[in-house]
């Protein structure tokens, strides 16, 4: 996300394997998706998935927290 913001980074993440590792720099990810805009619609349909589990997750503590209560 930190690519489509002014923040550097959002996140940290470890390897539990061996592990290939990639940059993209905003200008490089921007050519990329000149080329391919295909890629901009699939990272959308990865955002909006992982929005819409985010929530999912977000209203069933809820309803734990409210049926605790």
């Amino acid at each position: 996300m930190g690519l489509f913001e002014k923040d550097v980074r959002s996140c940290t993440i470890r390897a539990v394997g061996q592990s290939r590792v990639m940059t993209i720099d905003k200008q490089n990810f921007y050519q990329t998706i000149q080329k391919d805009p295909s890629l901009a619609f699939r990272l959308l349909e990865m955002m909006s998935r992982r929005i819409r589990q985010t929530n999912q997750r977000i209203s069933e503590m809820q309803e734990k927290i409210g049926n605790d209560a």
